[in-house]
Protein backbone atom coordinates (compact mmCIF):
# COMPACT_ATOMS: atom_id res chain seq x y z
CA UNK A 1 0.00 0.00 0.00
CA UNK A 2 1.19 3.21 -1.08
CA UNK A 3 2.61 5.49 2.06
CA UNK A 4 0.49 8.66 0.75
CA UNK A 5 2.24 10.86 3.87
CA UNK A 6 4.50 11.64 0.85
CA UNK A 7 2.60 14.05 -0.43
CA UNK A 8 1.85 15.91 2.28
CA UNK A 9 5.13 16.77 3.61
CA UNK A 10 5.41 18.98 6.96
CA UNK A 11 8.47 20.42 5.75
CA UNK A 12 10.09 20.81 2.34
CA UNK A 13 7.71 20.28 -0.60
CA UNK A 14 10.08 18.29 -3.30
CA UNK A 15 9.00 16.18 -6.37
CA UNK A 16 5.59 14.92 -6.24
CA UNK A 17 4.47 16.64 -2.97
CA UNK A 18 4.80 20.13 -4.35
CA UNK A 19 2.12 22.31 -5.58
CA UNK A 20 1.46 24.57 -8.36
CA UNK A 21 3.13 28.02 -7.76
CA UNK A 22 3.53 27.96 -11.43
CA UNK A 23 3.82 31.98 -12.67
CA UNK A 24 5.59 32.86 -9.44
CA UNK A 25 8.14 30.20 -10.72
CA UNK A 26 8.11 31.31 -13.88
CA UNK A 27 9.09 35.28 -12.44
CA UNK A 28 11.70 34.01 -9.96
CA UNK A 29 13.36 31.85 -13.03
CA UNK A 30 13.31 34.87 -15.20
CA UNK A 31 14.77 36.96 -12.24
CA UNK A 32 17.63 34.21 -12.39
CA UNK A 33 18.27 34.40 -16.14
CA UNK A 34 18.63 38.43 -15.83
CA UNK A 35 20.64 38.11 -12.56
CA UNK A 36 17.46 40.28 -11.00
CA UNK A 37 17.80 39.05 -7.44
CA UNK A 38 14.34 38.06 -5.65
CA UNK A 39 12.78 39.01 -2.15
CA UNK A 40 10.11 35.93 -0.96
CA UNK A 41 8.15 36.81 1.80
CA UNK A 42 4.96 35.15 4.08
CA UNK A 43 4.28 34.04 7.17
CA UNK A 44 6.30 30.83 7.88
CA UNK A 45 4.97 27.29 6.62
CA UNK A 46 3.64 28.73 3.76
CA UNK A 47 6.30 27.00 1.61
CA UNK A 48 9.06 29.84 0.55
CA UNK A 49 11.70 27.32 0.94
CA UNK A 50 10.10 24.61 -1.07
CA UNK A 51 9.06 27.16 -3.47
CA UNK A 52 13.34 28.47 -3.48
CA UNK A 53 14.74 24.95 -4.05
CA UNK A 54 12.33 24.22 -6.16
CA UNK A 55 13.31 26.99 -8.71
CA UNK A 56 16.53 25.98 -7.89
CA UNK A 57 16.07 22.70 -8.89
CA UNK A 58 14.25 23.40 -12.48
CA UNK A 59 17.13 26.30 -13.18
CA UNK A 60 19.59 23.77 -13.65
CA UNK A 61 22.47 26.22 -12.39
CA UNK A 62 25.00 25.59 -9.22
CA UNK A 63 22.96 26.71 -5.89
CA UNK A 64 23.38 27.07 -2.56
CA UNK A 65 21.25 27.53 0.64
CA UNK A 66 21.76 29.44 3.60
CA UNK A 67 19.77 29.07 6.72
CA UNK A 68 19.72 31.83 9.20
CA UNK A 69 16.68 30.58 11.58
CA UNK A 70 19.37 29.22 13.89
CA UNK A 71 22.03 32.24 13.48
CA UNK A 72 22.22 34.58 16.17
CA UNK A 73 25.54 36.45 16.07
CA UNK A 74 27.25 37.56 13.66
CA UNK A 75 30.34 34.80 13.64
CA UNK A 76 27.45 32.70 13.07
CA UNK A 77 26.47 34.14 9.98
CA UNK A 78 29.73 34.91 8.31
CA UNK A 79 30.60 30.88 9.31
CA UNK A 80 27.50 30.05 7.48
CA UNK A 81 28.14 31.95 4.40
CA UNK A 82 31.85 31.12 4.04
CA UNK A 83 31.11 27.51 3.76
CA UNK A 84 28.25 27.82 1.30
CA UNK A 85 30.60 29.54 -0.88
CA UNK A 86 33.22 26.67 -0.53
CA UNK A 87 30.77 24.54 -1.14
CA UNK A 88 29.64 26.26 -4.54
CA UNK A 89 33.39 26.94 -5.34
CA UNK A 90 33.61 23.18 -5.72
CA UNK A 91 30.61 22.76 -7.69
CA UNK A 92 31.78 25.47 -10.26
CA UNK A 93 34.85 24.25 -11.08
CA UNK A 94 36.04 20.55 -12.52
CA UNK A 95 39.00 18.80 -12.60
CA UNK A 96 42.29 18.88 -9.77
CA UNK A 97 44.11 21.43 -11.78
CA UNK A 98 42.25 23.85 -13.42
CA UNK A 99 40.17 23.93 -9.47
CA UNK A 100 43.70 24.69 -8.18
CA UNK A 101 44.74 27.60 -10.80
CA UNK A 102 41.37 29.58 -10.71
CA UNK A 103 40.84 29.20 -7.34
CA UNK A 104 44.45 30.30 -6.14
CA UNK A 105 44.71 32.93 -8.91
CA UNK A 106 41.52 34.68 -7.86
CA UNK A 107 41.63 34.01 -4.25
CA UNK A 108 45.66 35.38 -3.54
CA UNK A 109 44.61 37.89 -0.66
CA UNK A 110 42.31 34.66 1.02
CA UNK A 111 45.66 32.18 0.93
CA UNK A 112 43.61 29.28 -0.09
CA UNK A 113 44.27 25.53 0.46
CA UNK A 114 42.54 23.29 -1.89
CA UNK A 115 43.05 19.51 -1.47
CA UNK A 116 41.19 17.19 -3.88
CA UNK A 117 39.99 14.14 -2.47
CA UNK A 118 37.67 11.21 -3.47
CA UNK A 119 34.54 13.52 -1.86
CA UNK A 120 36.11 16.12 -4.18
CA UNK A 121 37.04 19.84 -3.66
CA UNK A 122 37.72 20.54 0.39
CA UNK A 123 38.23 24.25 0.08
CA UNK A 124 39.54 26.52 3.30
CA UNK A 125 40.08 30.22 3.13
CA UNK A 126 42.10 32.28 5.48
CA UNK A 127 39.68 34.95 6.84
CA UNK A 128 42.54 37.97 7.94
CA UNK A 129 40.09 40.68 9.28
CA UNK A 130 38.79 40.58 12.67
CA UNK A 131 35.78 42.48 10.89
CA UNK A 132 32.98 40.04 10.14
CA UNK A 133 31.39 42.50 6.86
CA UNK A 134 34.84 42.50 5.60
CA UNK A 135 35.37 38.79 5.43
CA UNK A 136 31.62 38.22 4.00
CA UNK A 137 32.51 41.12 1.26
CA UNK A 138 35.92 39.08 0.45
CA UNK A 139 34.67 35.61 -0.05
CA UNK A 140 31.59 37.12 -2.23
CA UNK A 141 33.69 39.07 -4.11
CA UNK A 142 36.03 36.14 -4.83
CA UNK A 143 32.70 33.64 -5.79
CA UNK A 144 32.06 36.40 -8.25
CA UNK A 145 35.76 36.96 -9.94
CA UNK A 146 35.75 32.59 -10.10
CA UNK A 147 32.22 32.11 -11.75
CA UNK A 148 32.68 35.98 -13.88
CA UNK A 149 35.90 33.45 -15.22
CA UNK A 150 33.95 30.45 -15.81
CA UNK A 151 31.43 32.46 -17.60
CA UNK A 152 28.25 30.47 -15.34
CA UNK A 153 25.63 31.80 -12.87
CA UNK A 154 25.02 30.64 -10.01
CA UNK A 155 21.92 31.05 -7.50
CA UNK A 156 22.45 31.90 -3.45
CA UNK A 157 19.40 31.09 -1.41
CA UNK A 158 19.79 32.92 1.94
CA UNK A 159 16.89 31.65 4.09
CA UNK A 160 15.14 33.43 7.22
CA UNK A 161 17.23 36.73 6.33
CA UNK A 162 15.44 38.49 8.57
CA UNK A 163 17.74 37.28 11.27
CA UNK A 164 20.75 39.39 9.86
CA UNK A 165 18.73 42.38 10.72
CA UNK A 166 18.33 41.83 14.42
CA UNK A 167 22.29 41.98 14.69
CA UNK A 168 24.41 44.81 16.00
CA UNK A 169 26.59 44.37 12.95
CA UNK A 170 23.56 43.92 10.53
CA UNK A 171 24.11 46.74 8.63
CA UNK A 172 27.52 46.12 7.80
CA UNK A 173 26.52 42.61 6.89
CA UNK A 174 23.78 43.62 4.42
CA UNK A 175 26.04 46.71 3.11
CA UNK A 176 28.45 43.69 1.89
CA UNK A 177 25.87 41.70 0.43
CA UNK A 178 24.41 44.66 -1.55
CA UNK A 179 27.88 45.41 -2.65
CA UNK A 180 28.51 42.10 -4.49
CA UNK A 181 24.85 42.19 -5.37
CA UNK A 182 24.26 45.35 -7.05
CA UNK A 183 27.07 45.05 -9.68
CA UNK A 184 27.50 40.90 -9.82
CA UNK A 185 26.12 40.21 -13.51
CA UNK A 186 26.80 36.04 -12.60
CA UNK A 187 25.31 35.77 -9.23
CA UNK A 188 21.49 35.70 -8.27
CA UNK A 189 20.02 35.98 -4.98
CA UNK A 190 17.13 34.53 -3.83
CA UNK A 191 16.53 35.80 0.07
CA UNK A 192 13.73 35.02 2.19
CA UNK A 193 12.09 35.76 5.74
CA UNK A 194 9.14 35.10 7.59
CA UNK A 195 8.81 38.61 9.61
CA UNK A 196 7.04 40.57 7.10
CA UNK A 197 8.00 43.55 9.29
CA UNK A 198 11.50 43.04 9.80
CA UNK A 199 12.27 42.55 5.98
CA UNK A 200 10.06 45.58 5.00
CA UNK A 201 12.91 47.18 7.31
CA UNK A 202 15.93 45.68 5.80
CA UNK A 203 14.63 45.97 2.00
CA UNK A 204 12.06 49.30 1.90
CA UNK A 205 13.84 51.69 4.40
CA UNK A 206 16.19 54.17 2.51
CA UNK A 207 18.54 54.28 5.11
CA UNK A 208 19.19 50.53 5.22
CA UNK A 209 21.56 49.00 2.22
CA UNK A 210 19.17 46.42 0.57
CA UNK A 211 17.22 49.39 -0.39
CA UNK A 212 14.89 48.90 -3.33
CA UNK A 213 17.80 45.55 -4.11
CA UNK A 214 15.02 43.02 -4.69
CA UNK A 215 12.15 42.06 -6.93
CA UNK A 216 9.54 41.31 -4.05
CA UNK A 217 7.19 38.75 -3.83
CA UNK A 218 4.39 38.21 -1.46
CA UNK A 219 4.08 33.83 -1.42
CA UNK A 220 0.13 33.68 -1.07
CA UNK A 221 -2.08 30.63 -0.81
CA UNK A 222 -2.89 28.07 -3.13
CA UNK A 223 -5.74 28.48 -5.06
CA UNK A 224 -8.92 26.24 -4.50
CA UNK A 225 -8.79 25.19 -8.29
CA UNK A 226 -4.59 24.24 -8.06
CA UNK A 227 -5.51 22.54 -4.64
CA UNK A 228 -8.72 20.71 -6.14
CA UNK A 229 -6.73 19.61 -9.29
CA UNK A 230 -4.08 17.72 -6.60
CA UNK A 231 -5.90 16.57 -4.20
CA UNK A 232 -8.29 14.87 -6.51
CA UNK A 233 -4.90 13.28 -8.17
CA UNK A 234 -3.38 11.66 -4.90
CA UNK A 235 -7.33 10.54 -4.09
CA UNK A 236 -7.15 9.16 -6.91
CA UNK A 237 -4.38 7.12 -6.46
CA UNK A 238 -5.59 6.14 -2.61
CA UNK A 239 -9.05 5.36 -3.65
CA UNK A 240 -9.85 5.70 -7.31
CA UNK A 241 -12.31 8.78 -7.13
CA UNK A 242 -12.02 12.16 -7.31
CA UNK A 243 -12.99 13.98 -3.44
CA UNK A 244 -16.37 14.85 -2.97
CA UNK A 245 -16.83 19.02 -3.95
CA UNK A 246 -18.59 19.54 -0.42
CA UNK A 247 -15.46 17.84 1.32
CA UNK A 248 -12.91 19.74 -0.47
CA UNK A 249 -15.17 22.81 0.33
CA UNK A 250 -14.66 21.48 3.91
CA UNK A 251 -10.81 21.33 3.75
CA UNK A 252 -10.38 24.74 2.65
CA UNK A 253 -12.93 26.38 4.65
CA UNK A 254 -11.25 24.71 7.79
CA UNK A 255 -7.57 25.00 6.62
CA UNK A 256 -7.84 28.39 4.92
CA UNK A 257 -5.74 26.62 2.52
CA UNK A 258 -2.61 27.59 4.56
CA UNK A 259 -0.58 25.24 2.92
CA UNK A 260 1.32 23.41 6.12
CA UNK A 261 -2.29 22.79 7.87
CA UNK A 262 -3.03 21.55 4.47
CA UNK A 263 -0.81 19.03 4.51
CA UNK A 264 -1.19 18.28 8.44
CA UNK A 265 -5.01 17.47 7.61
CA UNK A 266 -4.98 15.36 4.57
CA UNK A 267 -1.80 13.28 5.96
CA UNK A 268 -4.54 12.09 8.28
CA UNK A 269 -7.33 11.94 6.05
CA UNK A 270 -5.34 9.54 3.70
CA UNK A 271 -4.78 7.28 6.46
CA UNK A 272 -8.74 6.37 5.51
CA UNK A 273 -9.55 3.04 3.78
CA UNK A 274 -11.98 5.01 1.83
CA UNK A 275 -12.63 8.57 0.39
CA UNK A 276 -13.09 11.02 3.57
CA UNK A 277 -16.51 12.30 4.14
CA UNK A 278 -17.53 16.18 5.26
CA UNK A 279 -18.10 14.79 8.98
CA UNK A 280 -14.74 13.12 8.57
CA UNK A 281 -12.76 15.99 7.74
CA UNK A 282 -14.65 18.01 10.60
CA UNK A 283 -13.72 15.27 13.23
CA UNK A 284 -9.96 14.99 11.74
CA UNK A 285 -9.48 18.78 12.30
CA UNK A 286 -11.12 18.65 15.57
CA UNK A 287 -9.18 15.74 16.98
CA UNK A 288 -6.22 17.26 15.33
CA UNK A 289 -6.45 20.78 17.12
CA UNK A 290 -7.12 19.24 20.32
CA UNK A 291 -3.68 17.52 20.41
CA UNK A 292 -2.12 20.70 19.37
CA UNK A 293 -3.67 22.53 22.02
CA UNK A 294 -0.66 22.97 24.25
CA UNK A 295 1.29 24.67 21.43
CA UNK A 296 -2.52 26.91 21.01
CA UNK A 297 -1.87 27.85 24.59
CA UNK A 298 2.35 28.19 24.46
CA UNK A 299 1.74 31.16 21.57
CA UNK A 300 -1.64 32.73 23.28
CA UNK A 301 0.50 33.03 26.81
CA UNK A 302 2.27 35.17 24.68
CA UNK A 303 -0.14 37.90 24.16
CA UNK A 304 -1.28 40.88 26.59
CA UNK A 305 -4.51 40.54 28.32
CA UNK A 306 -5.50 43.44 25.46
CA UNK A 307 -4.15 41.32 22.72
CA UNK A 308 -5.85 38.11 24.03
CA UNK A 309 -9.11 39.96 24.00
CA UNK A 310 -9.04 41.13 20.56
CA UNK A 311 -7.20 38.10 18.81
CA UNK A 312 -10.11 36.24 20.41
CA UNK A 313 -13.02 38.64 19.07
CA UNK A 314 -11.18 38.29 15.34
CA UNK A 315 -11.11 34.91 15.79
CA UNK A 316 -15.38 34.30 16.90
CA UNK A 317 -16.01 36.56 13.84
CA UNK A 318 -15.74 40.31 14.59
CA UNK A 319 -13.09 41.87 11.91
CA UNK A 320 -13.46 45.07 11.82
CA UNK A 321 -14.52 48.15 13.53
CA UNK A 322 -12.89 48.10 16.79
CA UNK A 323 -12.47 51.63 17.51
CA UNK A 324 -16.32 52.24 17.11
CA UNK A 325 -17.93 53.63 19.94
CA UNK A 326 -20.03 50.47 20.39
CA UNK A 327 -17.20 48.24 21.00
CA UNK A 328 -15.20 50.81 23.42
CA UNK A 329 -18.01 50.92 25.13
CA UNK A 330 -18.31 47.11 25.60
CA UNK A 331 -15.02 46.61 26.43
CA UNK A 332 -13.53 49.32 28.43
CA UNK A 333 -11.15 49.62 25.87
CA UNK A 334 -9.55 53.27 24.79
CA UNK A 335 -9.01 53.94 21.31
CA UNK A 336 -4.76 54.28 21.56
CA UNK A 337 -4.52 50.69 23.49
CA UNK A 338 -6.91 48.81 20.62
CA UNK A 339 -4.90 50.88 18.08
CA UNK A 340 -1.53 49.45 19.86
CA UNK A 341 -2.36 46.52 20.61
CA UNK A 342 -3.77 45.46 16.90
CA UNK A 343 -0.30 46.88 15.51
CA UNK A 344 1.28 44.58 17.80
CA UNK A 345 -0.83 41.36 16.99
CA UNK A 346 -0.54 42.74 13.11
CA UNK A 347 3.80 43.04 13.75
CA UNK A 348 4.09 39.62 15.44
CA UNK A 349 2.33 38.03 12.40
CA UNK A 350 -0.81 36.62 13.75
CA UNK A 351 -3.26 38.60 11.84
CA UNK A 352 -2.99 40.49 8.77
CA UNK A 353 -5.44 43.42 6.77
CA UNK A 354 -7.42 42.44 4.22
CA UNK A 355 -9.42 45.66 2.83
CA UNK A 356 -10.68 47.23 5.84
CA UNK A 357 -10.64 43.74 8.09
CA UNK A 358 -8.54 41.88 10.78
CA UNK A 359 -7.47 38.28 9.84
CA UNK A 360 -6.34 35.83 11.58
CA UNK A 361 -3.23 34.15 9.88
CA UNK A 362 -2.93 30.43 11.69
CA UNK A 363 -6.33 28.66 11.10
CA UNK A 364 -4.94 25.71 13.71
CA UNK A 365 -4.72 29.11 17.08
CA UNK A 366 -8.05 30.37 15.17
CA UNK A 367 -10.06 27.22 15.72
CA UNK A 368 -8.63 26.58 19.54
CA UNK A 369 -10.21 29.79 20.48
CA UNK A 370 -13.28 28.67 18.21
CA UNK A 371 -13.29 25.41 19.94
CA UNK A 372 -12.26 26.01 23.64
CA UNK A 373 -13.97 28.74 26.52
CA UNK A 374 -11.58 30.84 27.43
CA UNK A 375 -11.64 29.10 31.14
CA UNK A 376 -10.07 25.70 28.97
CA UNK A 377 -7.51 28.25 27.24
Amino acid sequence: MCNFDQYFPLGLASGEAFCDRVEIRKTILRNINSCRHTMLFSPRRYGKSSLAEKVMEESGLPCEKVDFFVAKDAKVIESHIVKSIRRLIGKVVSGPEQALHIIKDSLKHLRPKVEVGTAGLNIEFELTSPDVATNILDVLSALEQIIKKRNTKVIMFFDEFQQIGQLAKGMSIEGAIRHVAQETKNIAFIFSGSNRHLLATMFDDSNRPLYKLCDQMNVGRISEDDYSQFLNHVADKAWSQNLNKKVLAEIFLITERHPYYVNALCSKLWSFKTAPTKQDVRNTWEKYVLSERSRAITELDKLSATQYYLFKDIACGRTKDFRSREYLNKTGFLSSTVTQALNQLEKKDYIYRCNDEFLIIDPLIKSSLQYFSEDAI
